[in-house]
């Protein structure tokens, strides 16, 4: 397999729940459950998390996991993760979110490796699941993907894609889209120079960019949404939500 750098993006700083990296899921704090998670990926060849704050440094530093600190003035996590890039050698990077202390390295191996023989011709990679009800297909909240016959994006939106003129409330042809990320090293590195596409300022969903810059992003298929967190209301959630899942062993 291609030589590829799992970054998890981590800040301090967030308008619905500052220190959230740091909040605890049963006595250990979040970041570190992502971390405990990805070092069971097998198509990865190293990770690292990917911080501005001290705090989460000497958090993930002092628990033995790889950590780096990056800049203040990063608009967003693949701004930060492109810094990461542009000091490293690996061909491929993938974006993982600092707020999935779920994820299944599993999936992410199962993606890595349909990337990798499916679409060796693309140079972005994301995932996406199918949406479930009414109120997730109509929720500007849930981004929308629908795809061309190959797996590649033809468009995302907030907005419910396609629109059900007839009301049939078949939600087949759209799936939802989830924020993981494979990148070609040099495409993520020109991507973070790009302006904001005249799309992405209307939707403010970047992959947008992406797609009017003329890349193909390859979509792999799961067939659910790994459980984030994404305000303090979720983490009781989430405690419950862990102690029901089975996660890796030396998770807990």
């Amino acid at each position: 397999m291609p030589d590829t750098l799992a970054v998890i993006p981590a800040r301090y700083s967030s308008t619905r729940f500052p220190g959230k990296p740091l909040a605890k899921i049963l006595g250990r704090s979040m970041v570190l459950r992502v971390c405990d998670q990805i070092k069971y990926c097998k198509q990865i060849t190293d990770f690292v998390v990917a911080t501005d704050d001290d705090r989460i440094f000497e958090e993930v530093k002092s628990n033995g996991y790889p950590v780096v600190m990056t800049g203040l003035d990063h608009q967003s996590g693949t701004d930060r993760i492109a810094e990461v890039a542009s000091n490293r050698k690996e061909s491929w990077i993938l974006n993982v979110q600092g707020d999935e202390p779920f994820l299944d390295p599993q999936m992410l191996d199962n993606f890595l490796i349909e990337f990798h023989s499916r679409a060796s011709d693309c140079e972005v990679g994301t995932l996406a699941c199918p949406i479930i009800s009414t109120e997730e297909y109509f929720d500007p909240n849930t981004v929308k993907v629908v795809l061309r016959h190959d797996h590649r994006a033809l468009y995302f939106s907030r907005s419910a894609i396609p629109h059900d003129r007839e009301k049939l409330q078949n939600f087949k042809h759209c799936y939802r889209h989830l924020g993981v990320y494979l990148y070609n090293r040099e495409i993520l590195l020109n991507f973070s120079r790009l302006p904001i596409s005249n799309l992405e300022g209307i939707e403010k969903l970047e992959q947008l960019r992406l797609l009017q810059a003329g890349h193909d992003l390859f979509v792999h298929l799961v067939d659910e949404a790994s459980f984030g967190v994404d305000t303090p209301e979720d983490l009781q959630l989430a405690e419950a939500y862990f102690q029901k899942t089975s996660v890796n062993k030396g998770s807990i």
